[in-house]
């Protein structure tokens, strides 16, 4: 349901008289404001009195008002059981009915929420077997640039703090050292490993976020707690997304300002409302930092925290000859002590790499650079390249003439069909994402497929005649 749906649906067959005169006096509407349902329809997504009514909720309220900003979309009851609880809450088994179950939390919703004006409320048509069921919620994105901070009393420090930037480094060094200091933590998913000339962590190929990947999930690896089950009786409408601790410690985080920082303490209502469960907010901030992902820094007796800086931030300008070597300029030597994440996942785009005596080497790649992005392609760093590597120039300089003119494929095929009739077999076979009819008699098809076009061609009585590239 969008939001206009929502709002004519509340205003016109949900609210009571009573509702009505409630939001007013909450938002400060005037009386002609909200006499009819139709006006409270106009006026309710004005900025009017929005920020005062933000103001009046609770820090879990305004956290879990939030939690339906990143959700984005409408929600059922059940998930707000996780601030108002219900008539299961501390039973371990609970044999009621569903509306049984969200009486109470729906009196709350509508008493803290609704009547506040500042969430809309309607029934999904065909939503659930009850009303209850069926019941729909949505934080109008119209008031989300009046929320109150995520984080309350965040306190704001120039200094930097510290953070732990040498376990990202310890496991760059991995690539051609094989290390095993620290970190030990190290799940096999985020393995280094070459495949055809590129860096690869685990299944995906390097890159900055693969690496702060790899960092999440070591974090969360490194703090004990069981998994949320949701109970049976929370249908699949009615799910919301739970968080790890690790996530929501991040997004709350992010929303600090640039020199801002927060307690740990801040982030219990955080843990209730995204992760629907207490985490204890000092042992993940810990292990955050431990694992290079949070700063930190004393003050007063008491240890305060944000995101450490990104590791796709700029290296401070840093010249690209400080961490590449090029002894014969055909073929780079990549310094992994100094080199900058960001520039590292450029290369891996930009050549082809591979170990050789524990030394990381860049060579030239046509068709890798072909691939490239133009944002990678023509950034700061290919262009050193060119200035500096003359085997790269020369890769550029070719790359730049047949760009527009020639596309460079690997792992396809080029066949010649005479036969009109058996062209258009194997086309249909095929279809198009599988066959690409090119000028005259021929056509090409990934290398995947050549088997079926051998059995294509032989059903209809002709032979194949294979030709290797010279």
């Amino acid at each position: 349901m969008d939001v206009s749906y929502m709002l004519h649906e509340m205003c016109h067959n949900v609210l009571s008289a009573a509702d009505i005169k409630a939001i007013g006096k909450s938002r400060g509407f005037s009386a002609k404001e909200i006499a009819t349902p139709a006006l409270l329809a106009n006026f309710f997504l004005s900025p009017i009195g929005v920020q005062t009514a933000l103001q009046s909720l609770s820090r879990e309220e305004v956290a879990f008002l939030y939690f339906l900003k990143e959700h984005g979309q409408e929600i059922g009851i059940a998930p707000f059981s996780r601030i108002y609880g219900d008539a299961s809450t501390g039973k371990k088994w609970y044999h009621g009915t569903f509306t049984q179950r969200y009486q109470h939390t729906l009196r709350q919703v509508k008493k803290a929420l609704v009547r506040k004006g500042v969430l809309l409320m309607a029934e999904q048509v065909n939503g659930g077997d009850t009303k209850m069921e069926r019941w729909r919620f949505r934080f109008p994105p119209e008031f989300e640039a009046f929320l109150p901070p995520l984080l309350f009393d965040a306190i704001a420090l120039e200094a930097p703090g510290d953070y732990q930037e040498d376990v990202v480094r310890t496991k760059l060094l991995k690539i051609t050292a094989g290390r095993s200091a620290k970190p030990t933590l190290d799940p096999i998913q985020y393995a280094w490993k070459f495949k055809d000339g590129a860096l690869f962590m685990g299944l995906e190929p390097y890159s900055v976020q693969r690496l702060e990947a790899w960092q999440n999930a070591c974090w969360q690896a490194s703090i004990p707690g069981k998994k949320r089950v949701w109970s049976p009786q929370e249908t699949a409408s009615d799910k919301a997304r739970v968080y790890t601790s690790i996530q929501a410690t991040v997004y709350a985080l992010a929303q600090l300002g640039p020199s801002e920082w927060a307690s740990p303490q801040q982030l219990t209502p955080v843990f209730k409302v995204f992760c629907n469960r207490d985490a204890l907010g000092e042992d993940v901030c810990e292990a955050g930092w431990r694992w290079g992902r949070l700063a930190r820094q004393e003050v007063d007796g008491r240890m305060l925290y944000r995101l450490a800086p990104a590791l796709s931030a700029p290296a401070s300008e840093l010249d690209p000859a400080s961490y590449l070597r090029s002894p014969t300029g055909h073929f780079l030597e990549i310094d992994l002590e100094t080199i900058p994440y960001q520039a590292l996942a450029e290369l891996n785009q930009l050549t082809h790499l591979e170990v050789i005596e524990q030394r990381l080497l860049a060579k030239p790649n046509f068709i890798t650079a072909g691939r490239a992005p133009a944002s990678v392609r023509n950034g700061p760093l290919a262009q050193w390249l060119r200035s500096n590597a003359s085997g790269f120039k020369q890769m550029f300089e070719q790359l730049d003439k047949r760009w527009g003119k020639q596309i460079i494929h690997e792992n396809l095929m080029l066949a010649r069909v005479k036969d009109l009739s058996l062209k258009v077999r194997i086309e249909k076979s095929l279809g198009t994402k599988g066959v690409v009819s090119l000028s005259d008699e021929f056509i090409a098809f990934p290398v995947g497929l050549a088997p079926k076009v051998r059995r294509i061609v032989g059903q209809a009585d002709f032979a194949v005649k294979e030709v290797s590239a010279s």
